[in-house]
């Protein structure tokens, strides 16, 4: 390039490779490594049940819980809510709450009290809602098809200036389309840095490159990355600096109104506002992933689910509502996360002395760890039948896969293959049990010992923990003394539950806790799961049940880095 226009043209290439890798670093957030301490949680109460606040604050004294890390909500005193209070009156105080206090990047896991509802029913539609399903699709379909003619226009104008630019496959779908764009911007700067073309050329490339940012990625991040270094020149004149002034307060305004309209996304005419804005301001890629977010959130099929699993993606602004989504917090998920999303654990049970037993039992078991055996209650079912995979089958494995892991351990074992479920007084002294299949109907097939973590694998164990009438697994065994479990507060699937040998497995080495051991195992979010115990608890810390050496690569890998 030659000298007499390098200058002007180096910085403007500088600020569009910081823009984008701002832009690509925006679509990704990587999952929290370090241990889960107090120092992380957030504490989520029910103002209108005395026990609830009682119970978060005791918990804060014994773990050590920062000051102003708890939030008193005005819900019903039901187990149940509407999607309408879950989304006013639960999600919207918690992230503003968050927000408000500085807390967004420090709080990783909600920890929900006694009293804090358990379950959010289905997501139910007004007519207008139905009827804006027609208009959004057709907005989506006309961004998308401009897009695609626009991201066409890039990539020949990288391929101009970087000869060496080779364009990916002609992808459509919206992340396809936002890769595209990406790797086309890196190359044209690139090309730049070399380029040779005279001074006009340049230019002219250079304007067409700053025009199609500005249509991709809109005029708020145009403003925040290429008006804050004009401004930073002292040879700017005047009525540039007015203009790039102007232009910085219309941003700042703009994202204030998009957070404010957002918040309330559960209202059509925030809905309306947030395109607006979106469309207005932060560009053509933000603005058709904002109507696919929008039509997502208004889906309806299946969105009944479990207030925790929701909270989990509290920081989401829009994510499908029908069935669930995959768990990006899962060990085994590879792509760039949605965002920031928190492990979520309860403290709960079918009376406040039960629930405070789940605060007390660490300080009991953590100094020597949990003693006792592990009962695992399989069914005997092949993992494949006829020569295809059988998906009772395939759970069971995971069964038999937590039985080799522990006959590696110390620890006496009991394993049991047949069909029928172990009857009640099979055993005693349990510190761990894992079983499967009485729905509804929990069986008394083991004398717990205090602390003991068990689950049992059916269909609807978690429906409620405080009516006297109902005969779950998780109220059952939180009785019975478990100082964890886990259960669904509706019908979940078998994919839904965390492998038996994955949570197990991770579990008795001591090195994650328990919040960690579920949220890096389960498979699904916004679902039915729900994760009953102290968030800190680690049973097998002092003494721990399985080296990591034990463990097969992909739970290794895990916690190798844990002291």
């Amino acid at each position: 390039m030659n000298g007499s226009h390098t200058s002007g043209h180096i910085r403007t290439m500088k600020i569009l490779l910081a823009c984008i890798a701002f832009c690509c670093a925006a679509l990704i957030t990587s999952v929290a490594r370090a241990e889960l301490t107090a120092a992380q949680l957030l504490l989520v109460v029910n103002r209108n049940v005395p026990a609830s606040a009682t119970l978060a604050e005791a918990y804060a004294k014994a773990r050590g819980v920062p000051d102003g890390r708890i939030v008193r909500l005005d819900v019903p005193i039901t187990e149940q809510v509407s999607w309408d209070v879950y989304e006013r009156q639960i999600a919207l105080p918690i992230r503003q709450y968050l927000r408000q206090n500085k807390l967004d990047e420090k709080v990783t896991c909600i920890v929900t009290f006694y009293g804090v509802p358990l379950r959010v029913a289905d997501h139910v539609l007004t007519r207008q809602d139905w009827n804006d399903g027609g208009p959004l699709l057709q907005e989506l379909h006309v961004t998308t098809n401009a897009l695609v003619q626009k991201v066409t226009e890039i990539e020949g104008l990288a391929a101009e200036i970087n000869p060496s630019f080779q364009p990916e496959p002609a992808a459509t779908q919206l992340d396809a389309l936002n890769r595209r764009t990406e790797l086309a911007l890196v190359a044209a700067v690139r090309g730049f840095t070399t380029s040779t073309a005279p001074k006009a050329v340049v230019e002219k490339q250079s304007a067409r490159l700053r025009d199609l940012f500005s249509y991709f990625f809109g005029s708020a991040l145009f403003s925040d990355r290429f008006g804050t270094a004009e401004l930073a020149r002292t040879d700017l004149p005047v009525d540039q600096r007015k203009a790039w002034e102007a232009l910085a307060r219309q941003s700042i305004k703009a994202r204030a109104d998009l957070q404010a309209a957002t918040d309330q996304k559960y209202d059509r005419a925030a809905r309306q506002r947030v395109l607006t804005l979106t469309k207005d301001h932060f560009g053509a890629l933000a603005y058709a992933r904002t109507v696919q977010g929008v039509m997502d959130y208004m889906s309806s099929d299946h969105s009944v689910s479990a207030v925790d699993s929701e909270l989990s993606l509290v920081h989401l602004n829009f994510y499908p509502r029908a069935n669930f989504v995959p768990n990006a917090l899962n060990y085994s998920w590879t792509g760039p996360l949605p965002g920031r999303l928190l492990m979520v654990s309860r403290i709960d049970g079918p009376n406040e002395a039960i629930a405070n037993q789940l605060i007390l039992i660490p300080k009991a078991v953590e100094p020597k760890g949990l003693q006792g055996q592990v009962v695992i209650d399989s069914r005997g079912i092949p993992e494949s039948k006829g020569g295809k995979p059988d998906a009772y089958g395939q759970y069971d494995e995971t069964l038999r896969g937590m039985r080799d892991l522990m006959l590696k351990t110390r620890l006496r074992l009991l394993f049991d293959d047949q069909e029928a479920i172990l009857p009640v007084g099979s055993a005693q002294n349990v510190a761990a049990y894992c079983g499967w299949y009485s729905v509804g109907r929990y069986v008394r097939s083991c004398q717990l010992t205090p602390g003991a973590v068990a689950f049992h694998v059916a269909s609807y164990e978690c429906t409620s923990l405080h009516d006297p009438t109902n005969t779950g697994w998780c109220p059952g065994l939180l009785r019975d003394g478990a100082g964890a479990t886990l259960g669904a507060v509706a019908e979940p699937y078998l994919t839904a539950f965390p492998p038996a040998d994955d949570f197990y497995g991770l579990l008795l080495t001591g090195k994650l806790t328990l919040a960690e051991v579920y949220w890096r195992t389960v498979p699904l979010a916004s679902w039915q799961m729900t994760l009953i115990g102290d968030p800190l608890y680690r049973p097998y810390a002092a003494n721990p049940a399985l080296r990591v050496a034990d463990l097969p690569p992909r739970l290794a890998a895990i916690v190798a880095d844990r002291p």
